[in-house]
């Protein structure tokens, strides 16, 4: 009897760790009521690549209700981001604080051709070097002081290697890569998780290269990446931090089910060819833009991120019509659909295009933060902070000042200051407005976001 009993506590001892070893793991990194704070340069204050994340999460778990936060600086380096610390980042309260630096930071201008023969040239980039170590630290010990976890995303490369119109400043990659040897060293004596954009980067950009040497995975100024780099990078962020493969996944056999993931199933009927169900769906598929889906051939997105999978055994040997919604979504095999048939690749499922319908809402606000962060570049590099809250004409006198030094010096900053001024002369006054609009673009993604019940026909079609 005693026998009996040990082997049945060692079979459900057994049984549920083999459970938790196969039950899926890959939940997300952020939960529901996370406040999130990409803190960065030019590469997060543009915002792509983060947009992607949100609308990752705004599709995949719209259940959860967080908040995304844009807190990037264009030319930042770690020490900006130490002096803005208190005025832009811990003002957001944020449970994570999601750090990126480097480009900035190794000063690209040192590695430009004409300074080559400059003497202490290596001295002076070790400087910055040591720089960046020393304030990327300070960066992570007083965001340790706060309530908040700390991500360190290596940073995105800098193009060396391709036949770019841009100078080339050959080195800076060199340098980056010493930024993420850094990286690495922090996060181990700090105890921080990190992402790896850098390496994807570069074996990405060798491939395209491979092809085409005037290609690169960020843009022809050999440093911000575009709509296919950020898509890339938010891959990555995504598959370092335990994004779900799918969306969905139905199996239905001989008109029962079999196995439902992420869904649920009704009125399953069949009969003379015909197969019809309801099906709640707990997410949404992941809507590309458009200019990024040549990503897809570079990065395994779809087969480890974007899975709605809908398959139907011991079906009638034939071809077979599906419509969603009464939308003929296209006709499969009985094999294919044996197999599976990844729903997430047709983009006219009514599922497909509500997900288009929030990236477009995702693309309004990323461009509604990237006005409000070019408010604060202004404040935060050109004003004194007991200016910002002043009315315009106050603020009008300091940068019409700052204009006419700038201008008298003959500093070649000039029309670019110039422009980022004229910018907030136009977006100040609207700032509070611009805040509603970016607050409520956040509720209608949610809104549009929540998957409705949707009815499924599959119809044999006749010879």
């Amino acid at each position: 009897m005693h026998i009996r009993v040990l082997l049945l506590i060692l079979y459900v001892v057994g049984s549920s760790r083999l459970h938790a070893q196969t039950k899926p793991a890959e939940t997300g990194l952020f939960k529901d009521g996370d406040k999130v704070n990409f803190i960065g340069n030019s590469i997060t204050h543009g915002g792509e690549f983060h947009t992607n994340i949100l609308l990752f999460y705004a599709t995949r778990f719209p259940e959860r209700n967080i908040t995304f936060y844009n807190s990037g600086i264009w030319g930042d380096n770690a020490s900006d981001m130490l002096r803005r610390l208190d005025t832009d980042i811990l003002t957001k309260d944020a449970d994570w604080s999601i750090i990126m630096a480097g480009m900035n930071d190794v000063n690209r201008a040192l590695y430009a051709p004409a300074r080559r023969a400059e003497p202490n040239l290596e001295a002076e980039k070790q400087r910055h070097l040591n720089n960046y170590r020393n304030n990327l630290e300070a960066l992570i010990q007083r965001l340790q002081k706060t309530d908040t976890h700390i991500l360190l995303q290596k940073p995105s490369i800098y193009d060396q290697t391709g036949d770019l119109p841009a100078e080339n400043q050959l080195g800076v990659n060199d340098a980056l890569q010493k930024c993420t040897v850094i990286i690495d060293e922090l996060a181990k004596k700090y105890g921080v998780q990190t992402v790896d954009y850098f390496t994807l980067m570069q074996q990405v950009n060798r491939q395209l290269q491979a092809a085409d040497p005037t290609a690169t995975v960020v843009s022809n100024d050999r440093i911000h990446p575009g709509a296919l780099g950020s898509f890339v990078m938010a891959y990555q962020f995504l598959k370092e931090t335990g994004a779900p493969a799918l969306v969905s996944r139905l199996h239905l056999k001989k008109g029962k089910v079999e196995e439902e993931q992420n869904c649920t199933v009704q009125e399953v009927r069949q009969a003379k060819g015909r197969l019809s169900f309801a099906i709640q769906e707990r997410s949404l598929p992941f809507a590309v833009a458009a200019e990024a889906e040549a990503a897809l051939a570079l990065v395994p997105f779809t087969q480890e991120m974007n899975q709605e999978v809908l398959q139907v055994t011991r079906l009638k040997k034939g071809t077979y019509t599906l419509l969603i919604d009464s939308t003929r979504v296209g006709v499969f095999t009985s094999a294919e659909l044996a197999k599976g048939v990844n729903l997430a690749l047709q983009q006219n499922t009514p599922q497909y295009q509500q997900a288009l319908r929030v990236r477009q809402l995702a693309e309004q606000r990323r461009l509604v933060q990237k006005q409000l962060r070019d408010i604060r570049l202004v404040e935060v590099r050109y004003l004194p902070a007991n200016l910002w809250a002043q009315d315009m004409p106050a603020l009008e006198r300091a940068m019409d000042a700052i204009l006419q030094d700038l201008q008298a010096k003959k500093d070649a900053r000039y029309l670019g200051i110039r422009n980022y001024f004229e910018s907030y002369r136009k977006n100040k006054p609207r700032e509070g407005q611009l805040e509603k609009e970016a607050a409520q673009l956040m509720v209608d993604i949610r809104r549009e976001s929540q998957p409705v019940l949707r009815t499924y026909q599959l119809e044999k079609k006749s010879r």
